[in-house]
């Protein structure tokens, strides 16, 4: 039976713009079971393709991680298959991502300058207060 947290969860993260991939890696880093993050993504994928029918099989299952021994001092590698095996984003992300940051850029540089221009406006009411006071007396 499909978990409807999981359904729900893959089914906005698509919404969103992520992939099926790495919304699936992010269930499962949240430590649900891989199992449970397959049948999920094999309704959405029905759901989206408008079938009722049962789902066909997915031909790559997702392999959990492996665990490292104590004797080894690396960090665990995953060996993920499946929807997994493209995390490694491709030329065509990358560009996609960087397309995306770039308004994020350019308002963060317009909003570091309006913060420049009002920290001198005070540091110059601070330092010509007596003149900017005599100017509104008179």
């Amino acid at each position: 039976m499909v978990k409807q947290d999981i359904f729900e969860g893959l089914k906005l993260a698509i919404a969103k713009g992520e992939t099926l991939q790495h919304a699936m890696q992010s269930f499962y880093n949240a430590g649900y079971k891989k199992q449970d993050i397959e049948e999920a993504a094999r309704a959405l994928q029905m759901e989206q393709a408008g079938y009722s029918q049962q789902p066909e099989p997915v031909q790559q299952q997702i392999s959990p991680k492996t665990q490292t021994t104590a004797q080894s001092n690396e960090k665990p590698k995953g060996t993920l298959g499946g929807f997994f095996q493209k995390l490694i984003p491709s030329k065509q992300n990358q560009q996609q991502k960087q397309e995306k940051d770039k308004p994020e850029k350019v308002a963060i540089i317009l909003l570091a300058i309006v913060l420049f221009v009002l920290i001198a406006g005070l540091v110059i009411v601070l330092l010509f207060k007596e003149q900017i006071a005599n100017l509104f007396r008179g």
